[in-house]
């Protein structure tokens, strides 16, 4: 009788939608994520030996990895199906030395979207473990442990118990730092704006309105008028002398769709759109990508791949995104070759693909019957932006007319959609602005001038979703990592969400200026991108893993010494003797003193409440609709349920955190929680 072939992926829900295309002779079971990692109880890195790292079962995992070594004695061949990034590369490389057995002649199939044709695809042809994404994924995970195991003692002794340091958490921190430091020193100034209700002398009646844009053919300085006086002087000169059309110009203006998704921009979008956290987006994008249940149908993976930063699109799936268009909108809303995106980061893994539906004909229409609200909200908006990438551009009638009045000038612009193109997936934020049919040399009638006091503003606070595309803009972390450094700022305090907004606690403040006296390096957003660059270079087999931990760890560790000696100084100065402050710590925790102690008796606490209150202004990012989960759900349990291989959730009863099933009711798995 032939053996049976074992198949090893991550999760149930994988598992299931799998074994619809495999048959019979195929055995899959899931290590319901890593199975094997770096104990959290020993900083199990051998420095003296190249790093060399100390792996361990994890907390749980021990019925698992007997379950799984049972199942692989009586099979005939052993397939390691886990996902197709560095962490999937990862899993396969820990559960080949689970198995005992040579990492080398494991057989590694990857697919990048669960359908039957690719999970087929990818076992008539398996490749070997790629160990260049192994190393690169173990060097960032020694490299955290490093920064981490080291720091986090430090800030302990100097500042509080508890605290942690993390290398890309620490640089995502200092963004949301250095622009609250920015919205603190922030002084704001007046200006004036001259708005005016205008019509036509003759003709219907046609009001529209218009802000004055400059002066003797230049634009108002910004941010515009800044004296009262003047403002008031030009209104009435204004009034008094005839306005005039002084020039049209039209233009047929071509409006292009965005590119498919990322990972990053997934993430923005559902926190725009939706107001999604980073995580609750990942964890419904990964219940997609491992398959639903379509009723007779069966379970099929409906995206692609959600971890990514390529724009690539496979043939097939543009040919097919073609054929749906032509067929269901009309060869119109085609363009006239198909178009090719460029992922603009150097980084990019552009052997993935960017995230899509597995079919553009599954139209959200057609699955909503199967989907939670969620996940249905989650996969239109993948639904529609691919569909709208591979579409016709909008073309728009623009009309550009400029008003004069003397040497004053009203810069006026009105834009009609001439055709809809890609517009007619996934719609518009801009509104039409029909401007009258003006000539050029006819007076216009002043009906109505106004002046406006405004202010200038400080820059916006990060929402998630702008503290996204700004860790994706200085290269700070990966796509795997945004979600889960977010979650790290909010569960240790050293940020709070307040409404849709990150604000840095006054904590996480103190941490950043500790750190960047301390360690300018690791909290460096140029020196952390760098690091990003080499551990993709490590993946690329460019660069030698163990020699990019040792031309980090030299320098490092000579910081470390040196600020385990140094007194920590702070920028303010005793104000009664004008001495220097110095960082102590006491038994209540730390807090300053004056370095004439105890000639003076001077102190003051580490943090004084007052010293970051809210800022005048509090601006953010404005997003429509609800949130599907609570601050606790927002915090990253890495455990699976053991009952039904579903995400684990942080809740909250009367009796204080436990962990429950993301299933429930469905699943009522519940256990103590232990952070």
């Amino acid at each position: 009788m032939e053996k049976f072939k074992l198949v090893i992926v991550e999760s149930p829900a994988k598992s299931r939608t799998i074994s619809r295309f495999l048959g019979k002779d195929y055995h899959i079971v899931a290590t319901m994520g890593h199975m094997r990692d770096l104990p959290a109880d020993k900083f199990a890195v051998d420095i003296e030996k190249g790093f060399e790292p100390t792996y361990a079962i994890m907390e749980g995992k021990s019925k698992t990895v007997s379950a799984l070594r049972k199942s692989a004695e009586g099979c005939g061949e052993i397939f390691l199906a886990t996902d197709e990034d560095r962490e999937g590369e990862a899993i396969a490389w820990h559960t080949a030395h689970i198995l005992k057995k040579d990492p080398a002649k494991m057989k590694r199939v990857a697919f990048h979207e669960i359908t039957a044709e690719a999970v087929k695809n990818a076992f008539k042809k398996p490749r070997a473990i790629d160990i260049r994404l192994v190393n690169s994924q173990q060097a960032r995970r020694i490299l955290d442990r490093v920064v981490g195991y080291t720091l986090s003692p430090l800030l302990g002794q100097r500042i509080k118990r508890g605290l942690s340091a993390g290398r890309v958490q620490s640089a995502a921190l200092r963004i949301l730092v250095d622009r609250e430091k920015e919205i603190q020193a922030f002084k704001s100034e007046k200006y004036f704006v001259i708005s005016a209700e205008l019509a036509r002398m003759k003709g219907p009646d046609f009001p529209f309105t218009a802000t004055l844009s400059g002066k003797d053919n230049k634009k108002f300085p910004k941010p515009g008028i800044k004296e009262k006086d003047e403002a008031e002087k030009i209104v009435t000169f204004l009034q008094a002398n005839p306005l005039l059309v002084a020039s049209i110009r039209q233009e047929e203006k071509k409006e292009y769709p965005q590119p498919p998704f990322t990972t990053s921009t997934l993430q923005q979008e559902a926190g725009r759109r939706l107001n999604l956290p980073a995580t609750r987006t990942m964890s419904i994008a990964q219940e997609l990508y491992e398959g639903v249940d379509l009723g007779p149908q069966g379970a099929e993976g409906l995206i692609t791949y959600h971890r990514t930063d390529s724009l690539t699109i496979a043939a097939s799936a543009r040919e097919e995104a073609s054929r749906f268009i032509k067929e269901t909108m009309g060869k119109e809303y085609l363009p006239e070759k198909p178009p090719v995106y460029r992922t603009k980061s150097k980084m990019a893994q552009e052997a993935h693909e960017a995230i899509r539906p597995t079919s553009a004909s599954r139209t959200p229409e057609k699955v909503a019957a199967f989907l939670t609200p969620f996940q249905l909200k989650v996969y239109t908006l993948v639904w529609e932006r691919f569909v709208a990438s591979q579409m016709a551009a909008a073309r728009v009638d623009l009309t550009k007319v400029r008003i004069d009045c003397g040497p004053y000038f009203f810069d006026l612009e009105g834009q009609v959609l001439k055709f809809d193109g890609y517009r007619k997936v996934i719609g518009s934020a801009k509104k039409e602005n029909a401007l009258p049919p003006l000539t050029q040399g006819e007076r216009i009638d002043g009906r109505k001038f106004e002046i406006e006091e405004k202010e200038t503003q400080p820059p916006d606070r990060y929402s998630e979703a702008g503290l996204i595309k700004a860790m994706e803009k200085f290269g700070i972390g990966r796509p795997s990592t945004y979600a889960p450094t977010i979650n790290t700022l909010l569960s240790r305090k050293y940020a709070n969400r307040e409404k849709k907004i990150l604000v840095p606690d006054p904590l996480g403040i103190f941490i950043i200026d500790f750190l960047v006296q301390q360690f300018p390096e690791v909290v460096n957003l140029e020196f952390t991108a760098q690091m990003e660059k080499k551990l993709d270079k490590v993946a690329e087999g460019k660069e030698e893993w163990r020699e990019v931990l040792s031309d980090f760890y030299k320098p490092f560790d000579k910081a470390m010494k040196q600020a385990e000696k140094s007194l920590v100084v702070s920028k303010e100065v005793c104000t009664e003797c004008g001495g220097k402050l110095l960082l102590k710590k006491g038994k209540f925790g730390a807090f300053w003193s004056c370095e004439n102690y105890p000639k003076c008796q001077y102190s003051k606490n580490m943090i004084e409440k007052s010293t970051f209150g809210q800022p005048k202004y509090a601006p953010g990012d404005k997003t429509e609709g609800t949130a599907g989960k609570s601050a606790l759900a927002d915090i990253k349990i890495e455990e699976k349920c053991p009952k039904c291989g579903g995400d684990l959730t942080l809740r909250q009863s009367r009796f204080g955190k436990f962990l429950g099933c993301a299933t429930y009711p469905k699943c009522k798995f519940t256990k103590q929680y232990k952070p």
